[in-house]
């Protein structure tokens, strides 16, 4: 019987075991941006827009999105970003100018 298992050396071992400790740092990285992008969403759940906010205000905001903020009405700038067709530059965007306004008082 052919022995079909080939046995690996130290060398490939090592290489194995690096790539593993590669991926593994890579993933530490995956994991900041999620938790990153978690704050962001918890933080725009609790940013209040004004029910009569005119969002022309919002200098640089696409077209698209003006059209939308303005027929949907959301009441903070998480349910803002959920709307279809937002971007969250739209999102940032308006947060951006919302907490403007709140120094502004």
């Amino acid at each position: 019987s052919s022995n079909l298992m080939k046995t690996k050396t130290y060398r490939e071992s090592v290489e194995e075991l690096e790539k593993i400790v590669a991926s593994l740092r890579e993933g530490g990285t995956e994991l900041e941006q999620v938790e990153r992008q978690v704050a962001r969403a918890k933080k725009f759940d609790r940013k209040r827009i004004p029910p009569d906010y005119d969002y022309k205000n919002v200098l640089g905001l696409r077209i698209e999105a003006l059209q939308k903020f303005t027929a949907v009405r959301p009441l903070t700038v998480g349910q803002a970003a959920r709307i279809p067709g937002i971007t969250p530059a739209d999102a940032a965007l308006l947060a951006a100018y919302l907490d403007a306004k709140d120094k502004e008082k």
